[in-house]
């Protein structure tokens, strides 16, 4: 008989152990630029273990442009892309299965920044109007995170609002990582850039420059309520993968709803600053966290609206204008619309 137990036992710690395999967590490669506040939903899904509950192992990396990013995805060396949509879009004219199928962040929070000296130059101040403040570009280096990105797309978009030829009348310099376009900007080579908090705000702190467009507060009027940055996978993955999908959604609704709740925000806050971002003084990282909760969006989910406007705002400055038609090629609006339900 305790030959038989032991047996039994043996066999049920055979099983358990191959259960226990069989339900490992599903592995998702995220790339993205930068560990700045336009990514923390899904940073925060990682860091509260809200991916883990979901049986989900999410691996990054950053420091790389929205082109090569991109590019990693579409190779089938990552599976998620987090940043501009208009990658994806251009990416998929050209035959690609890129979409949208997600949001991350609903406002064109790249501020710009630029060298007081500078401003001053042209008679600009942080209190000057729209078109005043976009005459600063003439004839500046400004800083940008990877050309074709959401960064190099505004800073076009402002030059041609300022009656100028983004390609003659100044120049666009790129500079991939936080640490680079702090140090152009300290030594200035360049004299502004675009960039997400905090590093925007650390320039305007430490190195004597000025918030030309505080963007996260919704200083660019025709730009408020952008889907600014979105997740962006192969479409033949996320048909592959309904079920994955669908959990990596829930867990970042769950982060979400975390960083517009009054209480539970600050646990998201100290997490992301704790772990990416520790040298920043905590005081001054409170407060841009404060300044940044209404840019992130209340939901996942990605809408027509949303598609319509990233192509209209494209096409401003695009000398190959994007299709009508990815408006809805681009994009999935059900995986996201389905999250909660």
């Amino acid at each position: 008989m305790r030959r038989v137990i032991r047996t039994v036992v043996a066999a049920l710690i055979v099983t358990l152990t191959m259960a226990s395999e069989s339900a490992a967590a599903d592995k998702i490669r995220l790339v993205q630029s930068s560990w700045g506040f336009l990514f923390v939903p899904a940073m925060v899904a990682k860091e509260l273990g809200y991916f883990a509950e979901q049986g989900i192992e999410a691996e990054y990396t950053t420091g790389l442009g929205g082109a090569e990013s991109l590019a990693a995805v579409i190779a089938g060396n990552a599976e998620i892309y987090v940043g501009a949509p208009s990658s994806s879009l251009r990416a998929r004219e050209k035959g690609t299965d890129a979409v949208v199928f997600g949001a991350s962040m609903t406002q064109y929070a790249s501020n710009v920044t630029i060298a007081k000296e500078w401003a001053e130059k042209f008679g600009v101040t942080e209190r000057s109007s729209f078109q005043d403040k976009v005459k600063v570009l003439k004839g500046a280096n400004m800083g940008v995170v990877g050309l074709g990105s959401g960064t190099h797309q505004l800073i076009m978009f402002l030059a041609k609002k300022a009656g100028l030829d983004p390609n003659r009348d100044l120049t666009v310099v790129n500079l991939t990582t936080a640490p680079a376009m702090l140090a152009a900007f300290q030594q200035r080579r360049i004299q502004g850039f675009s960039f997400s908090s905090p590093t925007s705000d650390i320039a305007v702190r430490d190195h004597n420059g000025i918030m030309l467009f505080h963007t996260t507060k919704g200083d660019i009027k025709e730009l408020e309520g952008f889907l600014y940055i979105g997740f962006v996978a192969r479409d033949s993955w996320l048909k592959k993968n309904p079920d994955l999908v669908r959990r990596m959604l829930k867990a970042v609704q769950k982060a979400l709803d975390d960083l517009r709740d009054p209480v539970r925000t600050t646990k998201a806050r100290d997490a992301i600053h704790a772990k990416y971002h520790p040298k920043v003084d905590k005081a001054f990282f409170d407060t841009l966290w404060a300044n940044t909760i209404p840019a992130w969006p209340r939901t996942v989910a990605v809408t027509p609206e949303m598609a319509g406007r990233v192509i209209e705002f494209l096409n401003e400055f695009s000398s190959t204008p994007y299709a009508a038609s990815l408006a809805r090629t681009g994009f999935d609006f059900d995986i996201g619309a389905s999250i909660g339900k």
